[in-house]
This record gives structure tokens, sequence and C-alpha cells, in this order.
């Protein structure tokens, strides 16, 4: 593998080998049926893909979709990226899931369900817990409480612990998995293993997949305690956009300081490319 060129970014991050960047909320956002790019975003993810300066993949908690789905989304939008550079959290839940010999109960996405219908489900002994939205009712969350409650070493699985997201094409919040997975954490006592951003294992494959360090590579999110706070604590630098879910707030969050906020991923990539 070639070694990648180092761009110089401003004096708060430094040298940057690769780039790591959230997709909802940064790129664009999901509607119920369609995507809403953030203005100046599909654009600028063309200019850090076709310049070949800096690697970069896009790390998502995306649990509503499967890889090929967010890829075909990218298509749509005309944007430059190969799947391979695309790192969503229903592969990885199921290939720890497979390896680990478990029997899953499975709360998620409508859309994903079947991603997992090859596992054994019958009489589980672990519990995984997606965006699932409408699938997420009294019944089933109850349902998942028993099944952790029935044996001390029964798992508990999330797809990320984001605690909301903003719908596309609104001003509207939703509530994401993190609120769900706290709920069952509470009422059982156990605490959840979380596949997907902040966990240093999910950010790593990524780092892996690109050959540099922690040290080297920026993470670029809306999220300001699993994006930006996440990176750091995996020794990465943080960058907050001001789209998505920012609320002004994260820019005097009590534990979080993020090594740069800019307005919008085109803004990071014009610093990005003035610097280099």
């Amino acid at each position: 593998m070639t070694s990648p060129s180092t761009l110089n970014v401003s004096k708060q991050l430094g040298s940057v080998k690769a780039v790591l960047c959230d997709i909802h909320g940064v790129l664009f956002d999901d509607g119920d049926h369609d995507q809403f790019p953030i203005p100046g975003s599909v654009h600028a993810l063309n200019r850090l893909s076709t310049s070949g300066k800096v690697p970069f993949r896009l790390v998502s908690n995306e649990s509503a979709c499967t890889p090929d789905t967010v890829f075909k989304k990218f298509q749509k939008l005309k944007v430059d990226v190969e799947k391979s550079q695309i790192f969503v959290t229903v592969p990885a839940a199921y290939n720890i899931i497979k390896e680990r010999h478990l029997r899953p109960f499975v709360l998620v996405h409508k859309n994903v369900q079947h991603c997992f219908d090859d596992l054994d489900q019958s009489n589980p002994n672990c519990v995984l817990l997606g965006d699932a939205v409408d699938n997420f009712h009294y019944d089933s969350l109850n349902e998942a409480f028993r099944v952790l409650m029935s044996s001390p070493q029964t798992q508990l699985f999330a797809l990320g612990q984001g605690k909301f997201y903003r719908k596309g094409g609104t001003e509207e919040l939703c509530l994401d998995v993190g609120p769900f997975t706290k709920a069952l954490e509470f009422a059982t006592g156990k605490e959840a293993e979380i596949i997907g951003k902040p966990s240093k294992t999910y950010f790593g494959a990524a780092l892996k997949d690109m050959g540099v360090g922690a040290s080297e590579a920026v993470m670029i999110g809306d999220d300001i305690v699993n994006d930006v706070g996440g990176a750091q604590s995996c020794g990465m630098k943080g960058v907050l956009v001001r789209t998505g879910k920012y609320r002004p707030s994260d820019e005097d969050h009590p534990t979080v300081q993020p090594d740069l906020i800019v307005d919008n991923f085109a803004q990071f990539i014009d610093i990005l490319f003035k610097d280099g």
C-alpha cells in the first residue's frame, strides 16, 4: 500500500493522513422516503474522492439500512464513493454474533431484519437492539427485557448509542437507539456492548482498513459525544459540524471540546485543500 500524503490542516488538527466522516447529519439527512443532501456536501465529498490526496471512510451508526442500500443512496445523489469505503453497523453486528455462536433476539428496523435470518434465533441468549423505529413498542421492549433477565450471561448489543437525530426535510428530532438501550440497561442492570461509534473497535476497523494510526486521522461528525468525543478517546482529532443534530450548546459541552468547529463538511474540505 502506498503511503498517503500528509495535509496540514490548521494548528488545531496538525497533519492529516486520513479522514473519517459521518454520513447522516454531515453529508445528508434521511426523510421518510428521500435523502436531503446538506448544501455543498456532495460536491465536497466528490472533491475529496477525486483528488486522491487523502484516503477516507464513511463511518456511520446507520442501523436501518444495509450497506448496499446506503451505497445506492450515494449513487442516487451522484456521489463518487466505493462500497468498500462505507462502514455501517449491521454487517459488524452479524459477524460478532455469528463468531461468538450466539442466538439473538433481534429488535431492529424492518429494513434490515432479513440480514439476520440465517442466525439461530431460537431460545435467544442475547439481545440485538438497533434503530427499530416503529418496531419499538411496549411488547417488543418487554420481550427484550425478559430475554435479558432469563440468565446472568445474556448479553445486550446496541447498534450505536445516539440520543436522537434530525429527520431530513424537516426540523423534527427523532429518538435514536440510545434511549431504548439505556432503558434496558436500567431495568436489567446490564451494560450494553456498543457496535458502532463511539466503540474503539469500530473506529479501529476503519483506521486499519486505511492503514493509518489514530493520531494521523480526523473524524468529522454532528454528534458531539459519539463522533467527536468517541474519536478523541481513540486518539484521533474530532471536528464538529454545525449541521444535522448539532445544537449550539454542543460548543460548550462540559466534557468534549472539538479540535475544530466548522459550519459544514464543505467548509472542512475547503480548509483541508487550502492548507494542503
